[in-house]
């Protein structure tokens, strides 16, 4: 089953505040990848951590690993993806039921963006917390 499932170079045209990187436009990137209850700041901390992201990375030019459509069955179980409910990028519909056709373990965060770990960081930390807590149980439980 093909999925199409848009990465950074087909979003550029959304995001053209990484093409002419300012304060400024920093600031309207987060507000874009962001849910609607997280208000980046001038100068504060999350904004300060993603201007420095957004310079120091080219997305262009990261390298993205493509996998085989077998290949999938060695991340059952073994990661989750987080996603945020208002992430322009991850939740898609085609990346829902990308993940679900692969089914691979996901959960959408409430009220959370693109940059969740900054938004929500506590959910997020539970979650993560969670996650690793239930993994480590089974480990043990397998041994």
């Amino acid at each position: 089953m093909d999925f199409q499932i848009n990465g950074y170079a087909n979003n550029y045209y959304i995001f053209s505040g990484i093409l002419f990187l300012s304060a400024k436009n920093a600031v309207r990137l987060l507000k874009k990848l962001s849910g609607p209850h997280f208000t980046p700041t001038d100068r504060n901390e999350p904004l300060i951590h993603f201007e420095y992201i957004l310079r120091h990375t080219i997305p262009a030019k990261r390298k993205i690993i493509e996998f085989k459509e077998e290949q999938f069955h060695s991340f059952r179980g073994k990661i989750l993806f987080l996603i945020g409910e208002y992430d322009p990028i991850a939740n898609t519909s085609s990346m829902l039921r990308f993940l679900e056709h692969q089914t691979l373990q996901y959960k959408v965060i409430s009220h959370g963006g693109h940059t969740m770990n900054s938004e929500c960081a506590e959910v997020i930390n539970n979650e993560i917390i969670g996650f690793l807590e239930k993994r480590t149980f089974l480990n043990i439980q397998d041994a």
